[in-house]
């Protein structure tokens, strides 16, 4: 499952080009809104002959009915494409609304959420190659993610406190690494 304003920073055309170049690996691809890359996405799903098979797509969704995709849902997928815009570490709090909805992430960027929560992230490299879904299925199949424990775990790990408090040392960091 992958939610957003859709932007060529999601990378969602590598879960897109790694359905193509692993057929055999029996995953869907839901994704869910709409923005800049929306064309892009639906056009390489097409030429893959994935549209509407394995990739499908719908329009911005909102309270129930994204709740509804959301617990039908296996995994959500983060920003695969933060590197295409220079960004080494985030704080995609895409990915921690995914795991305080219960889903374990597929992520990869490094992050204060990928490592407190890394037996529920699978973390491919940040480049734009296929993600590589054969380990992706193996992960999640390997892993009994039971979404009520995700979403415990999730809350205990995290709280607003602590989201701010990190993102306020990392932009500290990064402005004293700038001053010298």
């Amino acid at each position: 499952l992958g939610v957003g304003n859709l932007a060529r920073r999601h990378g969602f055309d590598r879960i897109i080009r790694g359905l193509a170049r692993w057929p055999e690996v029996a995953i869907e691809f839901w994704i869910i809104g709409s923005g800049s890359e929306y064309k892009n996405l639906v056009e390489l799903a097409k030429s893959h002959g994935l549209h509407g098979r394995q990739v499908k797509f719908f329009p911005p969704l909102f309270g129930e009915e994204l709740d509804q995709l959301v617990c039908q849902a296996v995994a959500g997928v983060g920003n695969l494409g933060f590197h295409r815009i220079g960004v080494d570490w985030s704080s995609a709090l895409k990915e921690l609304e995914y795991l305080g909805r219960g889903l374990p992430v597929i992520a990869s960027r490094n992050s204060e959420i990928a490592v407190r929560m890394s037996e529920y992230v699978y973390r491919c490299d940040a480049n734009d190659s296929d993600v590589n879904l054969p380990e992706v299925f193996r992960f999640l199949s390997e892993n009994e993610f039971v979404f009520d424990k995700v979403r415990t775990v999730t809350a205990i790990r995290f709280d607003w406190t602590d989201v701010s408090s990190a993102m306020i040392d990392r932009i500290a960091q990064i402005r004293t690494e700038k001053l010298y």
